[in-house]
């Protein structure tokens, strides 16, 4: 059984075929640089859910861990504050902005949280985070509180 190659259209020249490999080259070309930006991690334009320090972090499974964010730590009766769930579906920006994951999440550093989904209205707020980013390391002195 011989294998039959395919002949190009015959009103096709020679300088159109060439114009649509150029166009397909071209076309590829586009595809992967977008596709290379959409896996770039940044950080959303939209203002942030809550802005603080982590002042406690629980391991609550293999896949997700929980922070709590407070706007002023010092005073635990002022501000805003959140219990804030991380999971792999989090996008992690570490201070260089490169795609960080849970090892970056330390008590004492400052950090800026968009929420994905709805958030409960408790005092402290609960909801899941969407985007996390890294301000600052800041110096803790916070010790590990319980929520």
């Amino acid at each position: 059984m011989g294998t039959k190659r395919m002949q190009p259209h015959p009103g096709w020249s020679l300088s159109m075929r060439r114009r649509i490999k150029s166009a397909l080259a071209v076309g590829l070309l586009v595809v992967a640089a977008c596709s290379d930006s959409e896996k770039a991690p940044s950080e959303p334009t939209t203002p942030a859910g809550i802005t603080g320090r982590i002042t406690s972090v629980f391991a609550t499974t293999t896949y997700s861990r929980v922070v709590r964010v407070e706007y002023n730590p010092n005073n635990p009766n002022d501000g805003p504050k959140a219990m804030v769930t991380v999971t792999n579906a989090t996008n992690i920006l570490t201070l260089s902005r490169e795609q960080g994951d849970f090892r970056s999440l330390n008590t004492g550093i400052w950090v800026r949280v968009w929420f994905d989904g709805a958030v409960m209205e408790s005092y402290p707020v609960q909801g899941t985070a969407g985007t996390l980013v890294i301000d600052s390391l800041g110096s803790s002195v916070m010790k590990n509180r319980t929520p």
